[in-house]
């Protein structure tokens, strides 16, 4: 969960000094944390500092319920829940690669299935760009929002990986395969041309 400011002369990060895991900031050129939250009931957890300010993300649980929404937190303080609503879940997934806005995965919509929303950075507007119905797992987005990749668990020795089109909404299964086989997405690249996944396929 570090995280370097937008400076880069600060590190964002975890700790339960307090007794309780909350948010902390460090000098990176060396010197005392500063505590960013101090919640004594719920578990927060550091995310990411904004890459163009000093605004940051971090998920937070109501009394360890482990029910985590994410919230920012200006450098004044001021805290706002970007997922707000009951007995529901989110995470961060990425930034975009100008920090103009990020993904985040909430199953509010049905507790079994995490869609995908794209959040503005400034407006904390957001859009759906991705509804799931099956229980697929946001492994990637590429760098111009086009691909989202997923892993598709059968089992927990079996899976496969699929694209999204975010344009032509069409889903592709890429790694189809018989017999059992762990197929896993591990990057998108940075020109947004190609998927990395990690495949047992053949042998371990």
């Amino acid at each position: 969960g570090a995280s370097f400011s937008a400076d880069g002369k600060r590190l964002l990060f975890s700790s339960d000094a307090s007794g309780i895991r909350n948010v902390q900031s460090i000098p990176v050129a060396g010197g005392a944390a500063e505590a960013l939250t101090r919640s004594t009931t719920d578990t927060t957890t550091a995310v990411s500092y904004f890459p163009g300010d000093d605004r940051f993300l971090f998920t937070r649980d109501q009394g360890g319920n482990e029910l985590n929404h994410l919230y920012v937190q200006t450098p004044s303080g001021e805290t706002r829940d970007l997922t707000p609503g009951e007995k529901l879940k989110a995470a961060f997934a990425k930034w975009t690669r100008d920090g103009a806005a990020f993904y985040v995965r909430s199953n509010e919509r049905d507790a079994r299935y995490f869609d995908v929303y794209r959040y503005d950075a400034a407006s904390y507007d957001r859009t759906l760009v991705y509804r799931d119905e099956a229980g697929y797992q946001v492994g990637g987005v590429s760098d111009d929002g086009r691909w989202i990749a997923f892993t598709k668990p059968a089992t927990t020795s079996d899976s496969d990986v699929y694209v999204y089109d975010t344009g032509s909404k069409e889903l592709k299964n890429v790694t189809p395969h018989e017999g059992v086989s762990s197929n896993n997405v591990s990057a998108l690249s940075p020109d947004s041309k190609w998927l990395y996944y990690l495949s047992n396929d053949g042998g371990e």
